[in-house]
């Protein structure tokens, strides 16, 4: 039997006496001090009244990781949004306040409220640009400048302010060059050495992907007219200029090569595409293939079907293109049956099925907006026009500078265009003659706010029209 043996010694109670015991040091004790609280102890909190602003901030914090997030990923899933953005926002202020201010007006989107709403994210919004312009930019927080940035463009993507979505697109393309000057080194989030890269390497491997895209998103509306644009887009498409393979290893890296490819269409440079559209195609069913198992989720099959909407689109367009005489909007008959395969992949990428789905959606990335509105304006079947024009309307689409509402005006005005002498309904696309289609739009100033001159381009001439249903697009 073991035994723990011990000898008594006299109680002397503690006086509390830092750093020693004065009892038992005069008693000739020695006092071994104070132990520290053990690692697991509860920790002592001061109840503290949360403020009314705390708790509005805290709300908004949590509508941006249970909705934004989930509308941001609704095609490709990234870590930005899921969670690095989010870590960030724990130690910089101004990102604190973006997110605060971008969660608001998201939530005013999905379901409008009261002014004060907004006054709430319009003050956030402040102080976050505030915080910003008080940070001298260094190489150590060039990140968060650009961060901030992206932040901000998406903030006024929202709000429909494309010309301030233009002015930031530019700063922050800056910004990424500088950083690219500074880290030579591709910026695309990979392993180097072995070792991971870094969140911030990481991010602005994000950052190059989400400027370029809503680059192209910008210049598919504004074309040539502002030069500081068209001079990054011809740098964007210099690497890619000649015939590439293509190798996927996600849905985005597929969405981001089509990209390009639509990019350098909409430059009107022709050289390779054929090829291009061709091997893009050839990867995308190898990967497809190679990943069918985990292509089942949900948001997968949204990607995937988004993907092969714009590809089929994107080759309608470049057939017509290398066709001849890209003026003969007649040619675009020959591919009806192409418009009613696309109508089906559109309703699948939109997913309207799911409830949650068929609520109002905003994300960054050039979805089914573009390409309905192409199928509107270039396919004069009017049973296609006008099942093009209902998922059109299903609901609000902000899709990075695209808005539903913003582009559906000028679609609908093309259709009255094109079929008002025919009666209420033309039988066929074969009823709208040449001279009757419109061949362009362009869009100019007016004299008020928010007033635009629309041009229609039709064999006979130009058209010209107030209008005020276009959003700050130029």
């Amino acid at each position: 039997m073991l035994i723990w043996q011990f000898r008594r010694t006299r109680r002397v109670k503690c006086d509390e006496t830092h750093p020693a015991c004065k009892r038992c040091t005069t008693s000739g004790r020695i006092c071994d001090g104070y132990e520290p609280p053990p690692a697991n102890a509860e920790p002592r909190f001061i109840a503290v009244v949360p403020s009314p602003v705390r708790r509005e901030e805290s709300r908004s914090l949590r509508y941006f990781y249970e909705k934004t997030v989930s509308q941001m990923t609704t095609f490709f899933r990234d870590e930005f949004w899921t969670r690095h953005v989010m870590q960030v926002a724990d130690s910089e202020k101004c990102i604190r306040h973006s997110l605060v201010a971008l969660s608001s007006y998201h939530e005013s989107f999905s379901s409008p409220k009261p002014a004060s709403r907004n006054q709430f994210a319009l003050r956030h919004y402040n102080m976050s640009i505030g915080g910003i312009l008080k940070s001298l930019r260094t190489a150590d927080n060039a990140h968060i400048h650009l961060m901030s940035c992206i932040l901000f463009i998406c903030i006024e993507a929202l709000q429909g302010h494309i010309s301030t979505v233009v002015h930031l697109v530019k700063a922050g393309y800056r910004i990424l060059q500088e950083q690219n000057k500074n880290q030579p080194a591709k910026n695309d989030g990979a392993k180097q050495g072995g070792k991971p890269r870094s969140d911030a390497s990481a991010f602005f491997g994000f950052a190059d992907r989400f400027l370029r895209r809503i680059i192209a998103q910008i210049y598919m509306l504004i074309r040539d007219l502002d030069p500081d644009i068209t001079a990054i887009v011809t740098s964007i498409l210099q690497p890619s200029e000649q015939s590439r393979s293509f190798d996927f290893a996600s849905l985005a890296d597929a969405h981001e090569g089509l990209s390009d490819i639509r990019l350098q269409f909409e430059r009107c440079d022709m050289r390779g595409l054929v090829g291009k559209v061709s091997a893009w195609s050839t990867a995308f069913e190898e990967f497809k293939s190679l990943n069918s198992a985990a292509l089942t989720s949900r948001a997968n099959k949204r990607a995937v079907a988004l993907l092969e909407l714009q590809s089929r689109y994107c080759a309608v367009d470049i057939a017509i293109s290398c066709a001849g005489d890209q003026a003969d909007q007649l040619l675009w008959d020959r591919y009806i049956g192409a418009f009613t395969d696309m109508l089906g992949y559109a309703e699948k990428a939109m997913d309207l099925h799911d409830q949650a789905s068929c609520s109002p959606q905003f994300h960054m990335h050039s979805g089914t907006v573009p390409v309905l509105y192409g199928i509107i304006a270039k396919c004069r079947d009017p049973t296609i026009r006008r099942r093009a024009i209902g998922l059109m309307t299903s609901r609000p689409l902000q899709e990075g500078v695209w808005n539903n509402n913003l582009v559906l005006g000028v679609a609908r005005r093309i259709m009255a265009t094109e079929e008002g002498s025919l009666g209420p309904w033309p039988a066929s696309c074969k009823d709208i003659p040449a001279e009757s289609r419109v061949r362009s739009i362009a869009v100019a100033a007016g004299a008020g706010d928010n007033q635009y001159m629309v041009g229609y381009q039709l064999g006979r001439g130009w058209r010209w029209e107030e209008s005020d249903y276009i959003a700050d697009c130029v």
